[in-house]
């Protein structure tokens, strides 16, 4: 009865929320009916709260059911590096389920939400008996593949200027809200979780946007980016 009454305030919370775009555009499983067929257990987090810890054992996996997370490793400078920024219906932690390992990443929540906790043994059963499920989950971990090879590439050939005009128009491709003076980007993201991006220091991010700024490629708002001239940021990307 507790698990319907929290799966009821979750419906209440969700329909005041904006429909989110996913980061991996395939078909994903939808948590909600995880829920009710008693697969899932769904928790409430905070902004700045951490799901799991990176070397933690991985007793199951995250499915997201509101909220963004963005989804990191420690570096051997001791920095974080964020892989991704994980949205609604992303499974987070498949990978170390699977092998049996740690969990390879830590995952921090980036605004208030919901998340659901699937069992190790739970999951084992949901992708043994469902095969759609599992060809969902290999596509997406195939594509996640695939960005993290090509974000290595970018991370060491691509200059300090290219990698940030990169993460400008993907999250402005993403998350972008189309305004009078430009694309908003929706997310929330401080100066260090930019940095951490595209891995600079944070005055390496602060000199940028003023650059752009000063350019009028950007316009900054309180905590927020507007991409006014997404052509030239594409072009600096060498972006199609």
């Amino acid at each position: 009865m507790a698990q319907q009454e929290c799966i009821n305030s979750s419906l209440a919370f969700i329909g005041n929320s904006n429909s989110y775009s996913h980061f991996f555009p395939s078909k994903k499983p939808d948590c909600l009916s995880l829920l009710f067929e008693d697969k899932a257990t769904l928790h409430p987090y905070k902004k700045k709260q951490t799901i799991y810890y990176e070397g933690h054992p991985a007793l199951g996996v995250y499915c997201v059911y509101s909220g963004r997370i963005k989804v990191y490793k420690i570096g051997a400078n001791g920095k974080p590096h964020i892989l991704f920024i994980a949205n609604r219906g992303d499974f987070l932690g498949i990978e170390s389920v699977l092998a049996g390992e740690d969990f390879s990443s830590s995952g921090e929540m980036l605004e208030d939400g919901l998340v659901a906790f699937i069992y190790q043994q739970k999951f084992f059963e949901m992708i043994r008996d469902n095969i759609q499920l599992s060809l969902d989950l290999t596509d997406n971990l195939a594509k996640r593949v695939r960005i993290s090879e090509e974000e290595r590439v970018n991370l060491a050939e691509g200059t300090v200027r290219e990698r940030m005009a990169r993460a400008l128009v993907l999250l402005g491709r993403t998350y972008g809200t189309s305004t009078k003076q430009g694309t908003l980007i929706n997310l929330t993201l401080s100066r260090e979780d930019l940095a951490n991006m595209i891995g600079t220091a944070i005055g390496t991010v602060l000199r940028l946007l003023k650059e752009f700024k000063e350019e009028q490629v950007i316009e900054l708002e309180k905590k927020h980016i507007i991409v006014k001239n997404q052509k030239y940021l594409e072009k600096v990307a060498h972006l199609p």
